[in-house]
This record gives C-alpha cells, structure tokens and sequence, in this order.
C-alpha cells in the first residue's frame, strides 16, 4: 500500500484541506473548505494534480462571465431579436442552412452593418411578439431601409411570387 501524503491545511485553488474524510477507489479522500464557504471532499490526486480546485463555484463563475460577453444591450442567444438576426445571417451566409437556397443562393444579402448585432437593435428595435424579421421588397437585401417587423398574414401577402413592385437585379 502507497504511504498516505497528509495535506490537512494545504492549499489547492480555492481549496483549503481541513481533514481526512476517508478513502475512495482506493484513494484518500480530503474534505475541504472552498473560499465561497461551500464544502466538499474529494481524493488527493485530484487535488495535487490541479483538477479540483473549487467547489464548482469557479466553474459557475466562468460559465457567467461567458454568458456575460454574449449579451449586448440586454441580449443574448435566446432572446427573440437576437434569434431573427442570427437565423437571417445564416440563411443568407451559410450554404448548409436549410433555407440557404431560397435566400443567399438568389443572391439575398445581409448589409454590412447588420454584420453587427448593435447595430441591427438599433436599426429595428426589439422584435415585436408574433412577428418575425421581412423583407419589404422580397428581391431585396436584408437592410434598414428593405425591413420590417411583420405578423405572419403580412409576410404570407408578400412573397416573390405576389409581389407587384420591380424585380431586384442582384450585383
């Protein structure tokens, strides 16, 4: 059997070893006392190798300050707006989008400003609820001057092919 290393007041990250609580898989265990104030046992090597260094509360910590760098102006991946910007980019950019051939193989494009989400918020605002993102002139790009917020029955009266005005030659 491998000589127990005692390690009661070391300590590893966040972790301060304050006692032997047993052994696991053939390992000691450690019970430990996190900064945050949390508790929580684990074995020695986890610890000495650098693999446990918190509670979980770091983990946590980092998952917000990354959840943090996705939000502008209050949104983030599953607001509605920041959804329509998102899924117009990838229809128009994205040759393996499922609507790409209806929209960027037509030569539908995204203006370069909108290749920003800010800007985009500031050019329509918050999406309304039960509308989604349309093209005025379904020829048309997507920019400020093409879009709108509309309901369904809207964008259903508005399609290529019921459309009166002129045809949009791409360049």
């Amino acid at each position: 059997m491998t000589k127990l290393i005692d390690i009661i007041g070391q300590k590893f990250g966040r972790l301060t070893v304050t006692g032997r609580a047993g052994y696991g898989h053939k390992q000691a265990t450690w019970h430990c006392v996190c900064e945050c104030g949390n508790e929580k046992t684990t074995n020695g090597q986890n610890l000495r190798k650098g693999l446990t260094t918190s509670c979980g509360c770091y983990q946590k910590e980092r998952a917000s300050e990354e959840a943090a760098k996705t939000v502008r102006h209050g949104h983030g991946y599953g607001t509605p707006t920041y959804k329509s910007w998102q899924a117009l980019r990838q229809r128009c950019e994205n040759q393996k989008d499922k609507d790409y051939e209806n929209y960027g193989a037509k030569g539908v494009k995204v203006c370069e400003r909108w290749q920003d989400f800010s800007a985009f918020l500031e050019d329509m605002g918050e999406r309304p609820e039960g509308t989604t993102i349309d093209r005025i002139n379904p020829f048309g790009n997507y920019e400020p001057d093409n879009c709108r917020w509309a309901d369904y029955f809207v964008q259903n009266n508005n399609k290529r092919e019921h459309w009166k005005g002129e045809a949009n030659v791409f360049a």
